[in-house]
C-alpha cells in the first residue's frame, strides 16, 4: 500500500491529518531565515557605504594633494560619495520598516522575504553603478597610447568583477529570496499560516 494510499484511509477513519507540524521548530526555522536575511542586508549596507565613502574620500584626497585635478576622477569620487549616502538613506528606510510586520509565523517569513527583496534590489543597483566606476576608472587610467596595457589589464579585473558580482548575485540573494517564497508557497498549502 502506497503513501497516499495509507494517508486517505487514515483521513478518513479519524478525521485528522496522519501529520503534525511542530509550530515551535517552524517558528524557530522562519525566525532564524528572517534574521539572516536581515543580517546579510545590513553586514551589505555597512560594506558598500564604507567602501564607496572610503573610496570616494581617498580618490579626493589624492587629486588635492598631487595637485593634479583630473575631471574624471573627481566625477567619480563625487559618484561614489553620492552612492554611498543613497546606500545610508535605504539603510535609514530599511530600519524604519523593520519589525512592523505581525508577530507570527507570517509576518516573520513576509519580513524575511522583504528583506531578502532589499537585498536582491540592493545587488542590482550596485552592479549598474559598478558599469559606472568601471567606465570613470577606466577613462581615468588611459591617458596616452602608452597606457593601453595598463588599461586593458583594468579592463580585463573589471570583467571578471563583473561576473564574480553576478554570480553572487544569483547564487545568493535570489536564491535565498525565492527559497522563502518556497516556504511561503509550501506553508500556504498546508495552511499553516
Amino acid at each position: 500500500m502506497e503513501f497516499e494510499e495509507m494517508k486517505k484511509i487514515w483521513d478518513n477513519q479519524t478525521n485528522q491529518p496522519m501529520y503534525a507540524i511542530d509550530q515551535d521548530a517552524l517558528q524557530q526555522r522562519v525566525s532564524k531565515r528572517k534574521n539572516k536575511a536581515k543580517n546579510i542586508a545590513s553586514y551589505t549596507e555597512k560594506a558598500l557605504a564604507g567602501a564607496l565613502g572610503l573610496s570616494g574620500l581617498a580618490i579626493v584626497a589624492v587629486n588635492v594633494f598631487t595637485g593634479k585635478y583630473e575631471v574624471t576622477s573627481l566625477i567619480m569620487a563625487v559618484l561614489m560619495l553620492v552612492m554611498a549616502t543613497y546606500v545610508l538613506v535605504n539603510r535609514s528606510k530599511r530600519l524604519k520598516w523593520n519589525n512592523t510586520f505581525d508577530n507570527s509565523i507570517l509576518g516573520e517569513l513576509e519580513e524575511a522575504i522583504a528583506h531578502a527583496n532589499y537585498q536582491v534590489r540592493l545587488s542590482q543597483s550596485g552592479r549598474w553603478f559598478f558599469f559606472i566606476v568601471a567606465g570613470f576608472t577606466v577613462l581615468s587610467t588611459y591617458s596616452t597610447t602608452a597606457d593601453i596595457p595598463k588599461t586593458i589589464i583594468v579592463i580585463a579585473f573589471f570583467v571578471v568583477v563583473y561576473f564574480l558580482a553576478k554570480w553572487e548575485h544569483k547564487t545568493f540573494y535570489v536564491s535565498q529570496k525565492q527559497r522563502l517564497l518556497d516556504m511561503k508557497k509550501k506553508l500556504q498549502e498546508l495552511e499553516v499560516v
